[in-house]
């Protein structure tokens, strides 16, 4: 098990930290209002999972140093348990966490279409271009967008960070994409 988790499985991890990461960078936008629509909850889940996560793959890291050829029968136990607490953490992203971000996104979304203003100039992101200044219809188009291809994707992983992105960007925090990408 510890052979093949070092593979896919460990890719997976690491990319479900770093849209968690990016989650709760933009979950501390003002610009989502009030903290009483279970936007505080949303983060503290996401700081835990992260937490695990990140700490979990360090120790199994440092496992895996000491025990370069994975054969000492005392260290074999700890790698093991580590594993299934990543494993765990992610569950609780697929079932938990990743279908609050996709009905937050999906509220954030309609609430800047049904703006009066559609010209309105963001002035919180940097224009794409220089003199063309992001306006509430160009988020709103580009984060339909991200959208839009994430909703393609066949896989939660694939469709996380779009998320992330889509919501950083109506709320008026870019984002880059995925450093895995």
């Amino acid at each position: 098990m510890s052979e093949t988790y070092t593979g896919a499985r460990r890719a997976d991890a690491r990319e479900i930290a770093y849209t968690l990461r990016d989650l709760d960078t933009v979950l501390q936008s003002p610009a989502l209002g009030d903290r009483a629509d279970g936007i505080t909850a949303l983060r503290r889940q996401v700081l835990e999972v992260l937490t695990e996560i990140n700490t979990d793959l360090e120790s199994i890291d440092r496992i895996n140093e000491a025990d370069t050829f994975g054969t000492d029968p005392t260290l074999a136990n700890q790698r093991i348990q580590l594993i299934r607490r990543v494993e765990r953490a992610k569950i609780a992203y697929e079932f938990d966490i990743y279908p609050a971000l996709a009905r937050l996104t999906s509220k954030v979304l309609d609430q800047r279409k049904a703006s009066p203003d559609q010209d309105e100039v963001v002035t919180s992101l940097t224009p794409e271009r220089p003199g063309e200044p992001w306006t509430v219809r160009k988020v709103v188009g580009a984060a339909e967008q991200i959208i839009s291809s994430a909703s393609k994707a066949a896989g939660i992983l694939a469709k996380g960070y779009p998320l992330v992105r889509a919501l950083g960007l109506l709320v008026g925090v870019a984002l880059p994409p995925l450093p895995l990408a």
